[in-house]
Formats: structure tokens, sequence, C-alpha cells
């Protein structure tokens, strides 16, 4: 979008206001100036016409020459009248305009008590906004509502969400390859980034970044606050495609075997291709207390069963998810998150997890058995999810779900995972630690 500062709104100081006026920078399709608060109902339509059309910044505390839509002189509002002009805007925007767009402002401090409010309103993906029941869009300086018959207009903002999701969707779509003769199960799990500056990572193709990419996947973090242990993963192989760079864990399996795969863009999306582990009855982990009850339930001719431990898988995702996180929150992302779960080859598959209550279910209800080939997460389209709410103990919970067990058991197998955890640090005679 057009920046009239040439820097991002965090580093804007009180010499780029100046240039404004110093450059003639005119109000216009991408630029509104104001010289105090107008009323809430008008910032509301300024904003959401900038959503609609192609992006824009509203900045209240610069004054207009008189009759020209020039800026002419920098004078500020009163921060003791105007307390916290940051979350005033907030509030308005949240209050008026549905969907709410995305937005940063700051505050530039000028002089004592005086600041400038600086509004950067990106180009929606989820237009029409609609300010106080109408839709606005830019035309020129001004805010121009959009007539109930005006077909072209309407169309034109329905496309830019036709578009976007055009773009996620060919995103997760674009697979890895698989053989014709892989069979094992395994995640496919996508996110994609709303990132309306477009690039997250500004020095990705930096040797510096890539050796930092490596060491963010390989080093420990921190699962949850209810879990005090950190845990890391383990990829040895690291190389870069036409614009990504690819972890995967191969050791000492063929250069072409397919494990565990994960792909990062310079946007900060991701691509993460998870294989399940298969076991019997018989070479699950021996320490699991479950284990006696367990084999009871195993038919005899289980040839074709495929039983995956559930929580060694989800203690791996969610190490990769928290990875993830960190390396986002890192970069200062506030973006809305694009999410989907792709389970391949699940046909088969029977979940365990070391539980009472859960073998008390079988018991009661015989083994869940997945009859279904692929699943997918949520069935159509994909889930959206703002950087703050990501919670990646909270994604993993979809891996339970995909495997047949009953949501009302999430509870119980909570208590198994937590289990396990424990299992895993004595393994690595270490509480906090789990490699």
């Amino acid at each position: 979008m057009y920046n009239p500062f040439n820097k991002i709104i965090s580093e804007i100081k009180y010499e780029d206001l100046e240039k404004l006026i110093k450059n003639n920078i005119s109000e216009g399709w991408f630029i509104e100036y104001k010289s105090s608060f107008p009323k809430n109902k008008k910032i509301a339509d300024s904003i959401a016409s900038f959503a609609n059309s192609e992006g824009g910044w509203y900045i209240v505390g610069i004054e207009e020459k008189e009759n020209e839509s020039s800026p002419s002189e920098i004078v500020g509002i009163d921060i003791e009248d105007n307390k916290k002009p940051t979350d005033k805007i907030t509030n308005i925007i949240k209050d008026n305009i549905t969907p709410i767009p995305y937005f940063e402002s700051r505050i530039v401090n000028i002089a004592k008590n005086k600041v400038v409010l600086i509004v950067q309103v990106f180009e929606g993906h989820d237009a029409p906004y609609i300010s106080n029941g109408s839709i606005y869009i830019r035309v020129g300086e001004t805010s121009k509502p959009v007539a109930i018959d005006d077909r072209y207009q309407f169309d034109k903002l329905l496309n830019k969400q036709e578009n976007f999701n055009k773009r996620v969707t060919s995103f997760m779509d674009n697979e890895f390859f698989f053989r014709d003769t892989f069979n094992q199960p395994y995640l496919e799990f996508y996110v994609y980034v709303d990132n309306h500056e477009n690039i997250l990572f500004e020095d990705f193709y930096s040797k510096e970044f890539f050796e930092e990419f490596k060491e963010n996947f390989n080093s420990n973090v921190q699962l949850a606050d209810e879990f005090d242990v950190t845990a890391s993963t383990n990829f040895d192989n690291a190389y870069s495609s036409v614009d990504s760079y690819i972890l995967r864990h191969v050791y000492d399996n063929p250069l072409l075997h397919t494990g565990l795969t994960l792909e990062l863009f310079q946007e900060g999306h991701l691509k993460l291709i998870f294989p399940f582990n298969i076991y019997t009855n018989l070479s699950l982990n021996n320490k699991y207390e479950s284990l006696i009850y367990y084999d009871e339930f195993i038919p005899k001719n289980n040839k074709n069963l495929k039983i995956i431990d559930l929580a060694e898988s989800m203690l791996a995702v969610q190490i990769i998810l928290a990875q993830y996180k960190r390396l986002l929150k890192k970069y200062d992302c506030n973006c809305d998150l694009n999410i989907k779960f792709k389970f391949k080859n699940f046909n088969s598959i029977t979940p365990f997890m070391d539980s009472e209550e859960y073998m008390e279910f079988i018991c009661k209800n015989k083994l869940p058995i997945n009859l279904k080939t692929s699943i997918d997460i949520p069935n159509r389209g994909y889930q959206k999810c703002k950087f703050e709410d990501f919670n990646p103990m909270a994604f993993v919970i979809n891996i339970v779900l995909a495997s047949g067990i009953p949501r009302h058991l999430i509870t119980v197998i909570s208590e198994g995972y937590s289990k396990y955890i424990k299992i895993k640090s004595k393994e690595t005679n270490n509480s906090k630690d789990i490699i």
C-alpha cells in the first residue's frame, strides 16, 4: 500500500510529519488529515472507506490549508482533552465498523501535552466493511457511500474476499509429493498468515536468518503454562526452495524417506508434514500403566489395525507449533492466522492413551476405529485465528478429535497427556527438559 513515510508506522517521528508539509503531501485516495477529532461516525466512515479501497492513513493533529487539501501546520491534539487517543480510535472502530478492519496506530509527541495520532488502515480481505449500516469507499479525498443499486462496486468489494480465499486455498492445496506406495498415516498442517504488509521476515534470504530458522526449530521451547517443561524437535536436514526454507528429520533414514517436514515462507506461512508412528499393543511404551488392560481389547487378528500413541503425537506437534509461535512473536506478528488440518491415510487408525477412564470407555464401547481415509478440520474452508489467540495445546486437540475419541473425553485425554509428559521427563532424567 502507499506509504508517504517510507517506513513502518512504529518508526515514524516528528521529523517525518514535517516532511508531509515540506513535500506538500495532499489529502486524497490514501491520506486524510484532521486538526482535531471529528464525530465518531465521521471517523468510522473514513476508516471503513480506506479498508474497502486500497488502504490509507488517517492522521489527527495536522491542519490543512484553507480551501485546500494540503497540510499547513502540525497543531497536535491535547492529550489532556483526549486521553489515550489510540484506545479511543480502537474503540470507535470496534463499535462502529463490522467486520473490524486491520489497522495499526501510533502517537507522536510534538510538544508538552500535544500529540499527533497516526492510524494506518490496511486494505481489507473481508470486504465490504460496513460503517454504521452503510458501505463507504474512497473517492479522492472523501469517503463516499456506495449506492444500494451500485452492482459494480458491490461485486468489486466481494471479489476482494473471494480472491483472498482463493490464495489461501491454493496455498493449502499445494501439497508435498508422496509416492503412491506411501501408506503411513500423516498430518498436513497449514498456516497462512494474513500479513497486510506481505513480508514478515525482512532478512529472510540472509545467512543470519537461515541460521536463526534452524536454531528456532531445534531449540527447547516451553510447551505451555500448565506444563513447567521445555522440549525441542530434531531436524537435521535444512535447505531452501524458491521462496521458502525446509527442515526435515532424516537421520539414519534414506534421503528420500518421507518423514517429519516443515516449510517456512517469507510471509510467515507454514506447512508441516507429520507422519504418525504406528504401533502394535506389544510395541507401545512399556511404562504405560493401562497396557495391562489394553491388551484385552485388541483383536487377536489385528494385522491391519494401526495404533497411534496419542500423547506422543500431541507432544511432537505441540512442540513445533510452540516453536513456530515463538518465531512469529519475535518478529512482532499480530496478524490473523488461517489454519487447516488434513489427516491422510487415516483409515484403520485406533488411538491409545494411558488413562484408566479411557480403558473404561473402550470396555463399554469397544475400540474407536477410523473408517475415513482422509479428514479435514475444518471440513470446508479454513479456521481463522488471531495471533494472540494461537494456542498450540488447543490446536493439537484436533489430533484427538480426528482419531475418534469423543469430545466429552477431552479432560481424560489431558490427564493421560500429563502422565506421558512425566514419563518423558523421567526418561531424560530432567524434570524440565524433554528432548
